[in-house]
């Protein structure tokens, strides 16, 4: 203890060390001052460029990445170098290009724009870069697993794999890969024994469908917005199945497309079954969660739009599948399949026409039936038609398929084969000994030689094709939305010419029937009643009016907004006169780009200069009255693809092709699935299922098929070493040598 008042050590070396830190702070403050007086100016250094093409400085001094500013919804808006930066160093740019936010906007940034100009040298830091974030494939992984392959090899690779996608192509058996690799050594290819297997074919499919779905990713990411399209059934072997697709405008041609992204086992057929099978689909067939195509994502398109069929599991108002994605998707537009609703349409008017829905219909099926299921019965038909010199037509069911295209081929055959079949029925009644057949055939005589039957027989013919016609329309997978009310106007039109006067059919019926012996040909038909005329007939005019009635009803929505906006895109409606044309579209396009379901596509410049693009637009394309509209406007995109002079309004027209009215795809996906799964394939697995699809729907045809990537994916999935020479080498502790090397291993990719 120190007495008091004295001063120990620490007191004196405290006091000693404030002292000095007193001094040292007048000293620092000094040099501060002069290093503010002599601190040098930091200047942009144009060799940057030769390192960073995307960065430029603007006349205000800041420095800012150019290529985030020409995609602000992908950029991160809040980064230092998308506002401007007065920080002078190389370190920000170091940081910046490493960005999730910044790759994502060069990529597109180099893929969508044309960044070539008159300086040589900025070129060459752009190719430069270009190399670096999309390399070539022999650059890539990839592409040194397949380099590192010897000529002979990749041969000897590129046929097995050239045998695989055949067998998968043209929906065989993977069996069927087994006699191909045989006859392919027959014909003295040197292939080995290695992958004479059905495990080796099942590897190759997967590699080359691994690889397709890489290319739909890339082309899916390239997009700015994508409509997803969905349908269930089941298969062979009684599994429910839903199969998913994509539409979305092809970022080269500017077509839409319709992408089949996955096919998914469901747990259940609920709508939570379902949603989970799309959620899934995403995820498998895209690597994406269904997340990434949320609004408030960047850097990958935004789902605007899901296009089911009519059933209650998708468009509950409480829990279907639409209300569900509603929660997370809370803009997204909802329809149901015109094509469907078509069919729905013809069938409610159907109803309500007695003798159409219970007699006609029956008789049809009935008479399908007859003939179908009995060889000798199509035999003795086929007699009497050569002895009466007649033409045999095939009989179709009435609803052998969904579309009503089948109705119309059903009842035409029916009427082409009028006088055989009646002539084969009155033989059959009379000298058949099968009690069942004789009382059938007695019984569907009496039905099909009335008048009225025949006279509905004829009808049916000129009505049929109006909407059989609308139907194939509506199936096709660039039918345009805007297209539909118009198709659907046309024919409204066509079928209130009907109920004022005859269609060809009718008015062949009425010229070939003799009133005065009732003879329709050389039949005699029964029960004739007081009215022939079609005009005059309130059946024929009532059931008109009713098909009129529901198609309208079932197509309201598409006559209201925002459907009913994108009209304005018809050129054929187009005025004709230029002050009228100039002023025509100009509030449908601003509430386009200001309906809640689009303006998150869309910021304030892009909606500041939509209105004078829209003006370019229409004096660029008004000639073009008579070229299809999906033809004008995917012409336009992949122009401006280079030009850049339309990107606003291009992007109004990416949304209005990427809106599906049609789940035809999908029906043609189920179609597919069962020439795959048969009732000889009931134990296809999914995996085999889904890749054996995806080839059959979306690849290449086989002329056009190239392995090379595929060959690559496959070496590099292995985690061991591929024998791509049928034996094993001894491990070398040295570089590969590319002449006597028989395997690659996948793990030494640098």
């Amino acid at each position: 203890m120190s007495k008091k008042g004295q001063q120990t050590l620490f007191d004196l070396k405290f006091v000693s060390s404030a002292a000095e830190n007193g001094k040292r702070k007048s000293s620092d403050e000094n040099k501060d001052q002069k290093y503010d007086k002599n601190k040098r100016k930091r200047t942009f250094q144009e060799g940057w460029k030769e390192r960073y093409p995307w960065v430029d400085q603007d006349d205000d001094g800041l420095m800012f990445c150019k290529y985030c500013r020409s995609f602000p919804e992908f950029a991160n808006k809040s980064s230092a170098l998308y506002k401007g930066t007065t920080n002078l160093k190389i370190d920000p740019l170091i940081s910046h290009d490493k960005t999730n936010e910044h790759l994502t906007v060069s990529k597109h940034y180099l893929t969508k724009k044309n960044p070539i100009s008159n300086d040589q040298n900025n070129n060459e830091a752009v190719a430069e870069y270009r190399n670096k974030l999309l390399p070539v494939i022999k650059d890539t992984e990839i592409g040194k697993a397949f380099y590192k392959l010897s000529e002979e090899e990749k041969k000897k690779m590129t046929v097995l794999f050239n045998t695989a996608y055949a067998v998968a192509r043209n929906g065989k058996p993977f069996s069927d890969y087994l006699y191909i690799y045989e006859l392919n050594s027959l014909n003295g290819l040197d292939i080995n024994g290695q992958y004479n297997n059905i495990i080796a074919c099942e590897n190759f499919i997967e590699a080359i469908s691994q690889t397709l779905r890489e290319r739909i990713c890339d082309e899916v990411l390239m997009t700015n917005c994508v409509s997803i399209l969905a349908d269930g059934s089941t298969d062979a072997a009684i599994l429910e199945q839903e199969i998913v697709y994509l539409r979305y405008v092809h970022p080269i041609s500017g077509i839409p497309v319709c992408r089949q992204i996955d096919i998914i086992a469901v747990k259940s057929s609920d709508a939570s079954g379902v949603l989970g099978a799309l959620n899934a689909a995403v995820e498998n067939g895209l690597n994406l969660k269904m997340t990434d195509f949320h609004p408030d994502n960047k850097g990958t398109p935004s789902l605007i739009m899901a296009n089911f069929d009519g059933a209650s599991v998708n468009f509950g108002s409480k829990s279907g599948v639409v209300a569900q994605m509603k929660k997370d998707f809370t803009n997204i537009l909802a329809l149901q399949c015109v094509a469907h609703k078509l069919e729905l349409s013809i069938l409610d008017a159907v109803k309500c026409w007695k003798y159409l829905s219970d007699t006609f219909e029956d008789i049809i099926k009935g008479i399908f039936k007859f003939y179908h299921y009995s060889p000798k019965r199509r035999r003795e038909l086929r007699a009497i038609a050569e002895i009466l010199e007649k033409e045999l037509i095939h009989f179709s069911n009435v609803k052998q398929v969904r579309w009503l295209a089948s109705k119309a081929r059903a009842i035409d055959a029916v009427k082409k084969n009028f006088e055989q079949v009646v002539t084969h029925l009155e033989h059959n009644n009379l000298s058949s000994t099968y009690t069942e057949g004789a009382s059938k055939a007695l019984g569907y005589v009496k039905k099909i030689t009335t008048v009225k039957f025949v006279k509905v027989l004829h009808f049916m013919l000129d009505f049929l094709p109006v909407v059989a016609n609308l139907s194939k329309s509506f199936q096709s997978e660039t039918v345009l939305l805007c297209e539909v009310t118009i198709l659907v106007d046309g024919a409204i039109l066509a079928l209130e010419g009907l109920k004022t006067s005859n269609g060809a059919n009718m008015k062949e019926f009425l010229e070939n029937f003799d009133t005065v012996t009732s003879k329709y040909g050389n039949v005699k038909l029964t029960n004739k009643p007081q009215t022939l005329n079609y005009s005059d007939d309130a059946d024929v005019k009532k059931f008109l009016s009713d098909v009129i009635t529901y198609l309208m009803k079932r197509f309201d929505a598409l006559y209201k907004p925002p459907f009913s906006l994108f009209s304005v895109f018809n050129v054929k409606n187009w005025p004709v006169l230029v002050p009228e044309l100039g002023k025509y579209g100009v509030d449908e396009i601003m509430s386009i780009v200001s309906h809640e379901c689009f303006s998150f596509l869309f910021n304030e410049a892009e909606k500041a200069v939509v209105l004078s693009q829209w003006s370019l637009l229409k004096a660029k394309v008004r000639h073009l009255r008579h070229v299809s509209l999906v033809d004008i406007y995917s012409s336009v995109i992949a122009e401006d693809r280079q030009s850049k002079h339309l990107p606003v309004i291009c992007k109004v027209i990416e949304v209005m092709m990427t809106l599906s009215p049609s789940t035809a795809s999908c029906e043609r996906g189920f179609s597919t699935q069962n020439i795959v799964k048969t009732n000889r394939r009931t134990k296809l697995t999914q995996n085999n299922l889904r890749n054996q699809l995806l080839l059959m729907l979306e690849g290449p045809d086989l002329k056009d098929f190239r392995a090379e990537k595929s060959i690559a994916q496959w070496l590099l999935s292995a985690n061991k070493s591929r024998h791509v020479h049928g034996h094993k080498l001894h491990e070398k502790d040295s570089e590969y040598d590319d002449e006597t090397n028989m395997s690659y291993d996948a793990s030494k990719v640098n």
